[in-house]
């Protein structure tokens, strides 16, 4: 049978950092096209706060997992 390597805190920390990159730039995304909405007087503008929203509270959710996740011991 064979074992599966459970992933050590330094992994874990690459990880989250990965996330928090690919987070950044689809907010900066969004960021511009709020910019752009909001410019060009679109009535795109509310939705696209909304979804901002959205995505600030699923990644603020999925870093915090991963905090507590590497925090926490494992007595195997």
């Amino acid at each position: 049978m064979k074992t599966i390597k459970r992933p050590d805190e330094y992994e874990i920390s690459i990880a989250i950092a990965a996330a928090r990159a690919s987070w950044i730039v689809g907010l900066l995304g969004l960021a511009a096209w709020v910019v752009y909405t909001y410019l060009t007087s679109s009535a795109w503008l509310w939705p696209a706060i909304i979804i901002i929203s959205l995505m600030l509270l699923v990644f603020w959710s999925v870093e915090l997992v991963g905090r507590l996740r590497v925090g926490k011991g494992d007595d195997d």
